[in-house]
């Protein structure tokens, strides 16, 4: 099928993308009450669950189908989705933050515009990196340096934690380049299809991974766990393949650096998390990079 042509962003577009950054911000909160209590793949495997209930219960009451079982390319992607853009970063992100605060694993998200780059000078023949890209994302590069340097230089427990929530930045970069592959399918059918791939990849892993008898959740780990599934995965991800479809990755490439943003909000609110000056210094490096990039900058 032919792919659906977007349009220039509009006011409902920028509105959608704030409510897309301010839930995926809560995500990283969420992410750290309920990894207190419950294992950090059933953690992930609960989020999707409830996110696939959610979204196939919407589907059944507008008497929307999945794709006939026959289209392979179509779950081909969607597996691939699955795997790269929900078991892997989801699982990553979560681990680190037994570790580091959530504001911290929220700030490399902003990463994502930078591998996004990279990958699409590798895998697209319209896309190739330019002048200003490459010095882009050096800087930015820089900027994720300079905030890993200190827990590297001093061997902290965090160095892993933090480069987990980098290797995440790069799947979520690699998963947004292949949704284009999808941008003629409706919105809820892809963010459906794909939850329904990742749970039956995830399932029969994750009795043998984890002693899901032995573990007693607090009540606030519970109510993440839904909290994750309904907003900042079923919800959010509908209104990131519809805003991918309608106006293009380009355009979604902002929402990286609004969610560290909202991801600090949030810590602080909730979690009463302070953001250091050298958070803040680094997104601002990473941000200064990313602008580079553009193409007013083109050369």
């Amino acid at each position: 099928m032919i792919p659906k042509e977007i349009h220039s962003p509009r006011a409902t577009d920028y509105i959608l993308l704030l409510i897309l950054a301010a839930m995926l911000g809560s995500s990283f909160v969420l992410m750290k009450i309920a990894v207190e209590t419950i294992p950090t793949f059933t953690t992930v495997w609960f989020r999707l669950i409830v996110a696939f209930i959610v979204l196939f219960s919407v589907m059944s009451l507008r008497g929307i189908n999945f794709p006939d079982t026959n289209r392979l390319k179509f779950w081909a992607y969607c597996a691939l989705l699955g795997i790269t853009a929900n078991i892997i970063p989801f699982s990553l992100i979560t681990w680190a933050e037994k570790t580091i605060d959530s504001n911290l694993a929220s700030f490399y998200m902003a990463t994502i515009p930078i591998f996004s780059i990279g990958l699409a000078h590798l895998f697209s023949d319209d896309e190739k990196i330019k002048i200003n890209g490459l010095i882009g994302v050096l800087i930015s590069g820089f900027g994720t340096v300079y905030l890993l340097a200190p827990s590297i230089t001093e061997a902290s427990k965090g160095t892993v934690a933090q480069l987990a929530c980098l290797s995440a930045a790069f799947f979520y970069a690699f998963s947004r380049i292949q949704t284009k592959n999808l941008s003629h399918v409706n919105p809820l059918i892809t963010s459906t299809a794909v939850l329904f791939t990742a749970i039956l990849t995830m399932t029969p892993f994750i009795f043998i991974i984890e002693d899901l008898g032995r573990i007693s959740p607090s009540n606030a780990s519970i109510i993440s766990v839904i909290l994750l599934g309904i907003f900042p995965t079923a919800i959010a991800y509908v209104i990131l393949y519809s805003l991918i479809a309608n106006v293009g990755a380009v355009f979604m490439t902002s929402v990286n650096f609004l969610v560290p943003a909202f991801g600090l909000i949030w810590g602080s609110l909730v979690l009463s998390e302070e953001a250091s000056a050298r958070l803040l210094l680094s997104l601002g490096i990473i941000g200064l990079g990313f602008w580079i990039t553009s193409d007013r900058f083109s050369v």
